[in-house]
């Protein structure tokens, strides 16, 4: 249930990036194939990885605010990005790491993922992007780290 939160805080956020930098530069990725994408940020003389930084720096200023909490245990406490990957950075703040078997949780959390995400990370998925989830727990240790890209979408 926090995964679906978050991913639906996620989706809304990056949602409004696509929009904002879609009306600056006059480029939708929405429902374009890759070609035609690239063709369309050529065009513009955008390169595909300086529009996926525009989009996520949009989301970064759009979470101004954190830690975001979305919910009592779970945290978004960061997000950064470099080159076409963003990461989204989740500290579980009643957790210790040596309680938590993150190899075993990896399956249901990536399926939870790319059930939630694939959809909304389509566009940046299609321009090369990638989104990396790495969480942690109360002390800061990491628990896991999960990456996604097109080619982990259905």
């Amino acid at each position: 249930m926090r995964t679906l939160r978050a991913a639906c805080l996620f989706a809304s956020v990056l949602a409004s990036g696509f929009a904002n930098v879609s009306e600056a530069t006059d480029v939708s990725p929405s429902n374009q194939n890759e070609a035609a994408v690239a063709r369309m940020l050529k065009e513009k003389g955008i390169l595909a990885e300086e529009y996926l930084g525009m989009v996520y720096t949009v989301m970064e200023r759009q979470l101004v605010v954190r830690p975001q909490y979305i919910d009592e245990d779970l945290e978004l406490y960061d997000i950064s990005h470099e080159g076409r990957e963003i990461t989204f950075w989740y500290r579980l703040k009643n957790s210790d790491a040596k309680d938590i078997d993150g190899e075993a949780v990896a399956p249901a959390l990536r399926k939870t993922l790319v059930e939630q995400v694939c959809q909304p990370m389509k566009s940046a998925f299609n321009l090369g992007g990638s989104a990396q989830y790495r969480y942690a727990d109360a002390k800061m240790v990491k628990i896991i780290s999960i990456e996604l890209s097109a080619s982990d979408c259905p």
